[in-house]
């Protein structure tokens, strides 16, 4: 028979201070209220290392829980009563389980809210950054633009400037070319040059050469063949011994007529009695205001033949007399003419081939004096005439 007894204001039917060693199995309690399921509750064995002290005190804490929420005495089995001392820890196990999962699930749960917040936060960052993004891309886009509208630019500056260097490429060439050219041509007219200055050296060292020769004396070479005074190597005047051919003389005479004149030329003289006019071997003497020629060649026949050829020949001294008078008083004192000269005698030697007491020897020496003076004549005009 079961005995009621009172613990600590509970109701306890019945009550073992030394329970036997719980069993493996699970123990199920119901506790009803108000004839409803209030909990359910899954115990397992009871942990060796629990002592009696902590037995009882579980039991009484059991015991006013039913106590205060169920208002049924229920009879405690020997099972219920294994159940309740010997499954707390079982409980305790599945609390600290729920507990470290409610905390694992706290964590989580700030985790996730952290997690909400650093995406809000991201994405309030990134719509930031979208933002900055736009912004940044627009301005790249007009920076592209004002870089693809610079690179038109620089296309079209490209492109002229490759047409100027073409251009100026091209003009280089030709200019290229008339430089190859022109230095050809300088290097022609450095030639032309070099053959000049050549040719005016040597054209220079003959002018000195010409300037120190006397060209009336080259071109009327007077001089003296024993007896005989010559002009071109041809005699005038005769000697018995040695005849001289007619021909030889008046071509003497034309050359001294030729000579005559010339040296009249340079001194700008002009005679006042007599006129030589030189013809070669046929040279005639005019006097002023007469019309009448006076031979100056032998051989010529007629009536007064000789005469005329005496007269031309003291006419064409008296033209040389004149002449060297003229000479005289144009160059510094202290000349004087070699051979004195009046009408027709020359150094007292009458020029007439047919004088009285005239010979042939006298005749020759009057003709080299007159010579000698002519060529005196040549010589001041070589030095005081330019």
């Amino acid at each position: 028979m079961r005995k009621t007894k009172h613990l600590n204001g509970f109701r306890v039917r019945h009550l073992s201070v030394f329970p036997p060693p719980p069993s493996s199995s699970s123990v199920l309690i119901w506790l009803q209220k108000e004839n409803q399921t209030i909990t359910k509750i899954n115990t397992d064995t009871v942990p060796e290392d629990m002592s009696p002290e902590e037995l009882h005190q579980t039991v009484c804490s059991l015991m006013m829980y039913t106590s205060e929420t169920a208002n049924v005495d229920t009879p405690l089995c020997q099972g219920c009563y294994n159940a309740l001392t010997w499954g707390r820890s079982g409980l305790n196990e599945q609390l600290n389980q729920l507990q470290a999962d409610i905390t694992v699930h706290v964590e989580q749960h700030r985790q996730l809210q952290l997690e909400d917040m650093l995406a809000e936060e991201r994405g309030r960052h990134c719509d930031s950054e979208l933002r900055r993004l736009s912004e940044e891309e627009q301005r790249l886009n007009e920076e592209i633009e004002e870089i693809e509208r610079e690179e038109r630019l620089l296309s079209d500056s490209i492109r002229e400037k490759e047409e100027e260097h073409a251009r100026i490429t091209n003009d280089k060439n030709i200019l290229w070319t008339k430089l190859n050219e022109l230095a050809v041509d300088e290097t022609n007219l450095n030639e032309q040059r070099e053959n000049l200055i050549n040719t005016l050296s040597m054209d220079d060292v003959e002018r000195q050469r010409l300037c120190k020769t006397n060209m009336l004396n080259e071109s009327f070479h007077i001089w003296c063949d024993g007896h005989f005074g010559t002009i071109n190597k041809l005699r005038l005047g005769k000697l018995v011994s040695q005849p001289v051919d007619h021909n030889e003389m008046n071509a003497a005479w034309g050359y001294c007529a030729q000579l005559l004149v010339l040296l009249l030329s340079k001194w700008k003289v002009s005679t006042s009695r007599y006129q030589v006019h030189p013809m070669g071997n046929f040279s005639t003497v005019r006097k002023h205001g007469s019309k009448q020629h006076y031979e100056l060649w032998a051989g010529a026949t007629g009536l007064w033949a000789s005469a005329r050829y005496d007269n031309g020949m003291a006419g064409f001294l008296c033209c040389v007399d004149e002449l060297c008078r003229h000479c005289l008083s144009r160059i510094p004192p202290g000349g004087s003419i070699p051979f004195n000269m009046n009408e027709d005698r020359i150094s007292n030697y009458s020029i007439r081939l047919t004088s009285h007491g005239q010979s042939d020897e006298n005749w020759t020496k009057a003709l080299k004096c007159m010579l000698i003076n002519l060529k005196w004549v040549i010589s001041m005009t070589a030095a005081h005439l330019p």
